[in-house]
């Protein structure tokens, strides 16, 4: 693979906040800037990651929710910021902005406050493109741009933007402690072909 697995237990400076999986039972499908990706889909890049297994989706840590409703590109749509976020790749601490698309249906609203136990919605396959039931996250450094995204021109509820995307394996963590007792695996060797070890191997919290 392209990268080496992320060390686990990686610590993190004070005050910074580790996020974590959005599904507790996670399996990871393609991720991010997968190679093959376009070679399947469209020929889009992808500047996120595919994501499924339980279909309860919860936020990653404490944020505020921008914008939610419905993409006429990527379905039900939520967008968080989460600030002083620990990006265990770089050993940096920034704010960050999460999309999330493709949800059968909501269970937040625009400017609520969410922690990791805070339900965002039910996974789907909403959207022009979703072709099976999962949540595709996204993190940008764009933060005075929340709703800016790279690679899409025809969307009602977002714009296109030059590339400010992040890998969410370098910000995510799994917690596999009470209460959320979450795993990690992979799709499979179709979904690693093209992809990177850590897409699928995140540090433990």
């Amino acid at each position: 693979m392209n990268s080496p697995t992320p060390e686990p237990n990686v610590p993190a400076p004070a005050g910074a906040q580790k996020l974590i999986q959005p599904i507790n039972k996670m399996t990871v499908g393609y991720g991010y800037k997968n190679t093959d990706y376009p070679k399947v889909f469209h020929g889009f890049t992808h500047y996120g990651a595919d994501y499924w297994g339980q279909l309860m989706v919860y936020a990653s840590g404490n944020g505020e929710i921008l914008k939610t409703g419905y993409d006429s590109t990527f379905g039900n749509t939520v967008v968080i910021r989460y600030n002083n976020v620990f990006v265990h790749k770089t050993g940096e601490v920034r704010d960050l902005i999460a999309r999330y698309y493709h949800f059968k249906s909501l269970s937040c609203k625009t400017g609520q406050r969410v922690t990791k136990d805070t339900v965002l919605g039910v996974a789907g396959m909403t959207g022009k493109y979703s072709t099976g039931v999962h949540v595709h996250v996204e993190f940008s450094t764009a933060i005075n741009d929340p709703y800016g995204v790279p690679g899409i021109y025809n969307t009602n509820m977002l714009h296109w933007a030059k590339d400010s995307t992040i890998d969410p394996a370098w910000v995510l963590h799994t917690k596999p402690s009470a209460p959320d007792f979450q795993t990690l695996k992979s799709a499979g060797t179709m979904y690693q072909k093209g992809g990177q070890s850590e897409d699928w191997i995140f540090p433990r919290v």
